[in-house]
């Protein structure tokens, strides 16, 4: 076994590499980003009608960088978010009163590490069910909405 400086074996340490900040992905936005970003709200609001207010920033960066800037795609995938979650489970705030979703992450979703280009990874417990009514649902909804954003919405993961 190899041996540090002082003589004293190094337990393999000499063999870890320290990742080149340079090699994430995480440099400002770019103005492609920016521009599709613009384009989709523009989208939303004029074309398919869409309150602004309801139109939330993190959401709309969220939505159209995982569609990689394709502005027709972001668009389609924010309306199926607007319709099949926020709407379907009257969800009329998604980061309101962040204390009730406590539970439900606590009991529902656990960190997994990173993958080898440093994507975050996450892991559904399934160790709880959620009760069967609206209340519980939306809840639930917010939760995991919140979570996915938080452990996705990192820079390097959306590029």
């Amino acid at each position: 076994m190899k041996k540090d400086d002082e003589g004293k074996d190094d337990l393999g340490l000499s063999k870890l590499t320290i990742e080149d900040d340079n090699t994430r992905d995480d440099h400002p936005w770019t103005e492609e980003e920016k521009q599709a970003v613009i384009d989709v709200r523009k989208i939303l609001v004029t074309d398919k009608g869409l309150n602004p207010s309801n139109v939330s920033e993190i959401e709309l960066i969220y939505i159209t960088l995982t569609c990689k800037c394709r502005v027709d795609e972001a668009v389609k995938k924010f309306m199926t978010y607007n319709e099949d979650l926020i709407q379907k489970f009257g969800v009329k705030d998604v980061w309101a009163d962040q204390q009730e979703l406590v539970d439900e992450y606590r009991y529902n979703f656990a960190m997994a590490g990173m993958d080898k280009e440093g994507r975050q990874i996450s892991w559904i417990t399934g160790s709880r069910v959620t009760e069967n009514n609206k209340e519980a649902e939306c809840i639930h909804i917010r939760a995991c909405l919140l979570y996915m954003m938080a452990v996705n919405a990192d820079l390097h993961t959306l590029r």
